[in-house]
This record gives structure tokens, sequence and C-alpha cells, in this order.
């Protein structure tokens, strides 16, 4: 690939439709509901709902998907033309996705499609604009980037993130030349990424329709992957940590001189399983309650591999919760996933928020960032906000919120392979192994 690549990041939810568009803002409810009964999908279990409103403009739609209990389950969900996904398992069988759209007509229709059980749907409308007249200014909220170059929204967005904002900004040189498969990056790159920004200073964009977020400065932590050896706050992993397929392994992070490298490889291991990947974490060492995070990753491609950048409450903790920065289930190198997991005391449940990019993001190094603050989380790539999750919304859903216990949640950074059953799916005969992701470094300011 070439080592300097300029690009504008495009975040934005995948198929957008002229009827149902998404937006930004906050505040009445409206709908009634027309539930059409569950259908056979070929071979999949598949549900409808019919929503109509009284009137066009901007709504907050919160549906929640609740398949039987130990029960795991990818639920493909198309909210009238948006795209989006929600997983179920036997602790959380209850999940909740949620978008801002901007309706024009009087009915949207809700469509979740699962493998082998009829999803349950439950969908929440709550009109809290007039109908947009065009794309928004860009907002001045937030911290801008101090590296060179412009921010506009493409189309605001509001707080549950079903939108976001084209970049284009100063970028940097990339990593050396690296591609999916057996020739990992070598992770000797610059201070930016092939579509990046340059490199993260802490700085978060915030585009129009979004709350402001809290301005961290005190740069905490600063751990540069750049030496022989793991910064002493960081060790390797050694089990499974509930995936199906991945037997985590010291063996499989190495150190390049510019970065940590963490493999996926398609080897049995003493445990029995078929994959060996790459875990590193905090655990025991660094513990943190709100601030922002920044990962910077170049993450490889290949159908089953499964990356994650995130951080959990120590062994023990309660309440217990799980904050992922960035999850990537790299069949598809264009979109992310950030998620918030409350894992007790129950009811247990899942807010998956996502962003498609037009970049590839397996083509160079990438910021993947979260603003952790009091009642409210936002993920960004490239210090761009593409979605937020508040307290409130949980609330209003009827869930507890364990984002502010003061028990602090230790970082992870892991590669694994799925399986059939797992979110990711299984690789097949186009994954190549033994492939990496690679880690220049991550932040924290408070």
């Amino acid at each position: 690939m070439p080592t300097r690549r300029n690009a504008a990041a495009l975040i934005a939810l995948a198929a957008l439709g002229a009827a149902v568009l998404p937006v930004g803002a906050g505040a009445f409810p409206v709908g009634s509901p027309g539930r059409v009964p569950a259908q056979a999908d070929g071979a999949r279990a598949s549900s409808l709902v019919r929503e109509y409103v009284r009137s066009a403009g901007v709504y907050d739609v919160s549906v929640t998907v609740t398949a039987p209990a130990n029960h795991q389950s990818v639920v493909r969900l198309r909210i009238g033309a948006i795209a989006r996904h929600a997983l179920t398992s036997g602790r959380a069988h209850r999940a909740r996705v949620s978008v801002q759209l901007q309706i024009s007509r009087r009915v949207v229709t809700i469509r979740a499609v699962a493998a082998s059980v009829t999803p349950e749907l439950s969908v929440s409308m709550i009109k809290v604009a007039a109908p947009s007249t065009g794309p928004p200014a860009p907002s001045t909220a937030g911290r801008r980037p101090k590296t060179a170059g412009t921010t506009r929204a493409s189309s605001g967005t509001g707080p549950t993130g079903s939108t976001g904002a084209t970049a284009t900004g100063a970028t940097g040189a990339t990593g050396a030349t690296g591609s999916t498969g057996t020739t990992p990056p070598s992770g000797s790159g610059g201070s930016g990424g092939s579509g990046g920004s340059g490199g993260s200073s802490g700085s978060i964009v915030v585009p129009s329709g979004f709350a402001p977020v809290t301005n961290y400065t005190n740069l905490v932590k600063d751990y540069e992957f750049t030496g022989s050896s793991l910064p002493s706050d960081w060790s390797t992993g050694d089990g499974s940590y509930g995936y199906q397929a991945t037997q985590f392994q010291p063996s499989q992070v190495t150190m390049t001189g510019s970065s940590v490298a963490l493999t996926a490889n398609d080897q049995p291991n003493s445990a029995g399983l078929p994959y060996e990947g790459g875990w590193i974490s905090t655990a025991g060492t660094f513990t943190l309650t709100h601030g922002t995070i920044d990962f910077r990753a170049w993450v490889p491609g290949g159908q089953g591999l499964w990356s994650g950048l995130w951080g959990v409450n120590p062994a023990g903790s309660t309440p217990s919760a799980e904050l992922d920065v960035q999850e990537m289930l790299l069949g598809d190198t264009h979109t992310v996933h950030g998620s918030l997991h409350n894992w007790g005391p129950s009811p247990y449940w899942v807010e998956t928020q996502s962003a498609r990019d037009d970049v590839d993001l397996s083509a160079g190094y990438h910021d993947y960032e979260v603003v952790w603050q009091p009642g409210m989380v936002s993920w960004a790539i490239d210090n761009i906000v593409y979605a937020q999750y508040t307290e409130a919304q949980a609330t209003a859903a009827g869930e507890a919120w364990p984002f502010d216990s003061p028990n602090g949640i230790y970082l992870i950074a892991d590669l694994a392979v799925g399986s059939a059953s797992e979110w990711s799916g299984a690789p097949d005969g186009s994954t190549r192994f033994p492939d990496t992701m690679q880690i220049q470094y991550v932040k924290v300011w408070q």
C-alpha cells in the first residue's frame, strides 16, 4: 500500500434512506405500535414491527431486543433504512439499539432477523424536533484537534449517535507498509495513520447535535509501546476469558520496536481450542474512573478476526460494568462498534453503538477513543465523536447505570478469533493466518 495517503473519513451509519435519515436533539412522546406476527425468513426467524407517528420530524428511536434466556444470538436489525445489530447472550438476553431519525412518512418499519430463535421487539419513539431543512453547521462545543485541517458535520446527530462527521484533517505518514495476512504492518509509522488525524492530543471534536463533552486535560498515563518490553503497568494474558474458540497466549504478544503486536493464529493449544490470540491488560496495576481514553491501533482484516480495545471493573466488583472503546468484526474493516455492558446486579443489559467509515480502517493507524464522564459516555474515531449514551437514557429504559462507581476499570487490548456461534462468526477460506493488530500507544487524560 502507499506509505502516505490523504483521505476524508466519513463516519455515518450505513444504508440511509430518503424517508428515514439520522439527525440530532431532545423531548415529547408519540407512537402507537402496529405489530406483525413473526415469520420464517429462510433458515432464520424474524419479527416485524410497524410504528406510526403523528407528524414528520426528528425522533429518538429505541429498539429493545429480547431472546430466550441462556440463548446467544446475533440479531440483525433494520430500522427504517438503517442496518444495525444487537447481541443477546445467556447473561444479557436483552439488548437495546438506539438511533435518531428524521421521519417524513407516517410509518417506520423495524425488522429483526436471528439465526434460530424469534426475537421479541419493543420500540420506543420520542419526537425531539421539527423536520430538518438541511445539514447543520459544525458545533463549536468540545475540544478541537491541535492538528491542522477542518471538520464539518455531514448531518447532525443526537445523544444516540446515529450519524457522524466528515473529517478533513492533517494526515501524517502511515506506518511501514503492511497488509492483512502473514505479513503484518511493521508499526514503524509516524504520527498519522492512513485516513487518520495525525495522532491524538486528547482533543475531541463534537459535531453539531451532540452534547458537549468534558474537557479532560491532565495526561495521567502515556503508554508508548516503543521499547523491547511492555510498559510496566501492562502484562500478557493466558486464558480464554470467555471466548469460545481462542486461547490467549503470551507467545502471541510481541514488541516490534514501535508498537506491540497482538497475533491471531490458527494453531491448536493446550486448552484444546483451535486458535490462539494476543491479550494485554493493566489488571492489578492501573484502573481509572472517568477520563478520555485513546487507543492508537492498526487492525487487520479477515473474516472471523475480532479486535477489542476495552475495559472492565476488577474481578469481584459490585456493580460490574464493561466499557468497550472499540470492537471490530474484521470481516468488515469499515464498521466500528462501541458498547456498554451491565454485568450485575441483574437485569443485565448491553448498549451498542456503531459507525461506518468510508476509509478501510485496516489500511493504517487510527485513534479509537472514549470520553467517559459522569452520566455519559462518548465514542470517537480519530478525535471525532460518532455516538453518545447517557445515564438518563438508561434510566428511561428502566436500566441500572453502573458506570460511575468508584471501582474503576482496567484496560485491555486483544485480538481473538471467533466461532460460528459468536458475534464475529468463524473464519472462512479467505482468512489468512497469522495476522496481527498493532498498538502504538494508549493515553489517558483525567
